[in-house]
């Protein structure tokens, strides 16, 4: 049993050199799968990426869209249309303004007389 051939083999296989080659040998395939798998993640991550600058992109381009469609909405002449047309409302005639200096600040009941 000495001299068979897969003792041989176990005997020179666990000598010292040939445990430090099998050693490195491990490591350099423990890193080869790391560095596959760093590559990997990398590209899972600029994917993600990709589709969050897209969706950004999506988002600013409705964003201008509505800053647009409010300025529409908000503008003077349209505001005036529907205060007059839904609301009833009209420009109130000379005798119906109230001036109200700031620094003296009426109260209700001054206003009360002075609109009288």
């Amino acid at each position: 049993m000495k001299n068979s051939p897969l003792v041989k083999l176990f005997v020179w296989l666990f000598q010292w050199q040939q445990l430090q080659v099998v050693g490195l040998v491990i490591l350099i395939g423990v890193s080869a799968v790391g560095v596959i798998y760093s590559a990997h993640l990398t590209r899972v991550q600029y994917s993600k990426l990709q589709d969050l600058e897209k969706e950004r992109d999506l988002l600013d381009s409705d964003y201008e869209r509505f800053l647009l469609e409010q300025g529409a909405w908000a503008g003077y002449a349209r505001v005036d249309e529907v205060s007059r047309n839904k609301l009833g409302m009209k420009t109130p005639s000379a005798k119906d303004l109230v001036l109200i200096d700031r620094e003296s600040g009426l109260n209700e009941i001054q206003l009360e007389q002075v609109k009288r």
